[in-house]
C-alpha cells in the first residue's frame, strides 16, 4: 500500500499566542466533529423514517449528492477529495466553507446508506477547516495537519479525544525535521 506524504513545513515555536490558537483550533475541530456526527445520524434517521424501502435510500442519497454537486458547480467534494486536501498544505487560498460542504456531502452519502469511505473524507474536513482557520492566523501548515488528525481521532467512535496520532507515537521526540520530506 502506497501512502501519500503531505509536507507540513517547520514547526512553530510554542509561544503563548500559538498555544491560544491551538485551544481555539481544537474547539473548532471538536465542533466540526460533533456537527459531522450529528448531521450524519440525523440524515440516517430521517431517511429511515421517510423512505421505507432500504434499497431506495442510497438511490435518493445519490440523487441528492448529484444535485448538491450541480449547485456547488464543481466536483471537489465528491469521494476522497484528495486534490482539495492537498491544496490545504499550500499557500493557496481555500474557500472558508469547504469543510462545511465536505461535511454535508459526506453526511448525506453515509446517512443515506452508502458504506465505507469515512476516514479520508474526515481527513479532508479537518484539513479544510484547518486551512480556513490558518488563513485567518497566517499559519497554513500546522492548522491543516492538526485538523486532519484531530477530526479523524474523534470520529473513531471510541468516546475518547486525543491529539494527532503522529504525536501519540512520537511523543517528546518530535523534531521539526520530522515534518520534512
Amino acid at each position: 500500500v502506497q501512502h501519500h506524504t503531505y509536507h507540513a513545513g517547520p514547526l512553530p515555536t510554542l509561544t503563548p499566542w500559538i498555544r491560544f490558537l491551538i485551544i481555539i483550533a481544537g474547539s473548532l475541530f471538536g465542533g466540526a466533529s460533533v456537527l459531522f456526527a450529528e448531521l450524519t445520524h440525523a440524515i440516517h434517521g430521517l431517511s429511515k423514517r421517510l423512505i421505507a424501502q432500504v434499497w431506495l435510500r442510497p438511490v435518493i442519497g445519490g440523487l441528492l449528492v448529484i444535485s448538491l454537486t450541480m449547485m456547488v458547480g464543481n466536483r471537489e467534494y465528491l469521494g476522497l477529495s484528495l486534490p482539495l486536501m492537498e491544496r490545504c498544505f499550500t499557500a493557496e487560498k481555500i474557500f472558508w466553507g469547504a469543510f462545511l460542504l465536505k461535511i454535508l456531502f459526506t453526511s448525506v452519502t453515509l446517512g443515506t446508506g452508502f458504506k465505507g469511505g469515512e476516514v479520508t473524507p474526515l481527513f479532508c474536513i479537518g484539513a479544510t477547516l484547518g486551512a480556513a482557520f490558518a488563513q485567518m492566523v497566517n499559519d497554513p501548515f500546522m492548522c491543516g495537519v492538526g485538523g486532519m488528525g484531530t477530526l479523524h481521532y474523534y470520529d473513531a467512535s471510541t468516546g475518547r479525544s486525543g491529539m494527532v496520532d503522529f504525536y501519540n507515537r512520537a511523543g517528546s521526540r518530535v523534531r521539526p525535521d520530522m515534518w520534512e520530506k
